[in-house]
């Protein structure tokens, strides 16, 4: 049984983990409403720029062309740059590792956040160097870049495809981990074959029953707005992923707070109960101690 002394030295430790717990809880609370907003608007503009482009006729060349399957896989894989988040960290590098293994040899891995490339680097040290040049809070420009790089790379032929591994923010208390493909785009509106082609750049959708009037032309339309929208699908996943890893951390300090209560309140419990037992035990002596002078 513990002494009087280090059950009140535990229950100092413990309302000093509190205090540490609960100022973690509320700055991702912060975070995460910042980070949910930017992550809806962006998703929601996205959404809207995935309709357009669907609208529009893909120039040959683009990154809709037809995927080679003999050429290697590159996987995309977000996580955080920090730990205490839960098992946020856990389970999306179990699924980047079984996507990694079922892409075969010659996977090319680029590891955004610093524990999916700690765990990659160590599961998979044949693939070298897996660490991508942006982070998880990185800001558009930089993942602009490096959205205009993979692009680059999956025209010239380096790449068969393209995947992303990320955790997709359901909720404050749910995140999804998703794999989803990056490169070639699907085209889920109609090819230049399929759409006849009226005046003044009057373009009529196989698949739609209205007109679209596009102006400048269809074509230069999409040589402008498709690589807007691969940026912007990469940096909307950025932001997803970032609002799940907040989501997490607010919900993984709110249960440790949770616990340190619950501790400190049996700690408590058994602290008073032991000095209940010594101040008896005190006054027994002194009684024993009167009768035996009489």
């Amino acid at each position: 049984m513990a002494t009087l002394r280090e059950t009140k030295d535990r229950i100092a430790s413990v309302r000093g983990t509190l205090k540490i717990t609960s100022a973690m809880k509320m700055i991702a609370s912060s975070k995460l409403h910042k980070a949910q907003q930017a992550a809806a608007t962006t998703r929601a503009y996205r959404t809207a720029l995935e309709d357009i482009c669907s609208k529009l006729p893909w120039p040959s060349g683009q990154v809709s062309s037809d995927v080679d399957t003999n050429l290697p896989v590159a996987i995309v894989a977000f996580a955080s740059d920090s730990s205490l988040c839960g098992a946020f960290n856990s389970n999306i590098i179990r699924v980047a590792a079984e996507e990694i293994k079922r892409a075969g040899a010659g996977v090319k891995i680029f590891a955004v956040g610093r524990k999916m490339a700690e765990a990659l680097a160590k599961q998979f040290p044949e693939a070298g160097d897996v660490a991508a040049p942006i982070s998880p809070e990185s800001d558009y420009d930089s993942v602009s870049a490096f959205a205009d790089s993979l692009a680059a790379a999956y025209n010239v032929g380096e790449y068969s495809r393209i995947v992303l591994v990320y955790n997709h923010f359901v909720s404050a208390a749910s995140q999804k981990p998703l794999v989803e493909d990056f490169l070639p785009l699907a085209q889920s509106g109609p090819s230049v074959q399929d759409q006849t082609r009226g005046s003044a750049g009057e373009i009529d959708s196989s698949t739609d029953d209205g007109l679209y009037l596009f102006e400048p032309a269809p074509e230069e339309l999409s040589a402008e707005l498709l690589p807007k929208l691969i940026r912007l699908k990469l940096y909307s996943v950025c932001l997803d992923s970032y609002a799940a890893e907040c989501a997490a951390r607010t919900l993984a300090m709110q249960l440790a707070t949770d616990n340190a209560q619950d501790l400190l309140a049996e700690l408590t419990l058994e602290y008073n109960k032991q000095r209940q037992y010594k101040i008896t035990a005190e006054i027994l002596d002194l009684a024993a101690g009167a009768e035996a002078t009489l």
